[in-house]
């Protein structure tokens, strides 16, 4: 569990356009996964002060010294990592933690938690109303890292209005390596919410994929007990009685003369290519 560049730069863009950090709540401790070269690229993007960025070589002190932290707290299943608070986040945290903290940060535990839905309900309980949940977590070719691989679709259902959260941004960053840390120049690509596109955003990746995510808590409760999300495209064909919106008829009696291992060719070719960064409907190429 740790921070790379690309999650430093997300969290001090928040900073920067506003967001608080007085009281930060980590999932575990957070390991400081950056090269002093980017540090560099760091200060010169956002005014730092160089000499003190250099010299900062753990989460917490980056928080205290660049996002304003007063106060950083991780928690944890045990104290091994020297965690001050001790939670199985598979249970629901007590009601006295609620409201607590203006920044939660994952930096690569919520996939290693058997209960997700209970483990990211406490994350956003304890935030308080305003506050920022940041999470930075394993998407594509991840196998075995831990319980879970996330997709965007996730996170553009839960982190919403109807759960009084807005959702700020999903980035998905590509790297050479499994870990995120040992590649020196990341690609990322922002995300369009599938159901703007009324269809599923989906990536067919080469090397591994990390997403990153942002939201804005903007009610004062989170919870589910008003009912779980359904995925957008499945939503969207029980809103229409099971109709999806049929092919144009001319188009498709030309495609069904051709033989049918032709069609599968060609039907599996566009789909590699929807579900790849070359989708710009769906993925935006974005410089960190």
């Amino acid at each position: 569990m740790g921070l790379t560049y690309e999650n430093l730069h997300m969290l001090l863009n928040a900073r920067y356009n506003g967001a608080a950090f007085s009281h930060i709540l980590t999932l575990g401790a957070l390991e400081f996964f950056i090269r002093n070269k980017d540090k560099i690229r760091l200060s010169k993007k956002f005014g730092l002060d160089r000499n003190i960025l250099l010299n900062t070589n753990t989460s917490n002190d980056f928080f205290i010294q660049f996002l304003g932290a007063k106060h950083v707290t991780a928690i944890d299943y045990s104290d091994y990592e020297k965690s001050t608070l001790i939670h199985d986040m598979n249970i629901p945290i007590a009601a006295k933690y609620h409201n607590s903290f203006d920044a939660v940060i994952d930096g690569g535990t919520l996939e290693h938690i058997f209960n997700f839905p209970t483990a990211l309900e406490n994350c956003l309980n304890v935030l308080k109303k305003g506050g920022n949940f940041f999470a930075f977590t394993m998407a594509n070719n991840h196998l075995g890292h831990g319980f879970y691989q996330f997709s965007p679709e996730l996170f553009f259902n839960v982190l919403s209005e109807s759960y009084g959260l807005r959702l700020e941004e999903i980035v998905l960053v590509e790297h050479r390596f499994p870990s995120a840390e040992l590649t020196a120049r990341n690609k990322c690509y922002s995300v369009t919410d599938p159901k703007e596109l009324r269809k599923r955003v989906g990536l067919v990746s080469k090397k591994p994929v990390m997403m990153m995510v942002h939201a804005l808590k903007i009610s004062e409760h989170f919870s589910f007990a008003k009912g779980y999300p359904i995925q957008s495209d499945y939503l969207t064909l029980y809103n229409n009685g099971g109709l999806s919106n049929p092919s144009k008829p001319f188009i498709k009696r030309l495609f069904s003369l051709l033989p049918k291992t032709i069609q599968n060719q060609i039907k599996g070719l566009r789909e590699l290519r929807s579900y790849s960064f070359q989708n710009k409907r769906s993925f935006h190429k974005k410089r960190y």
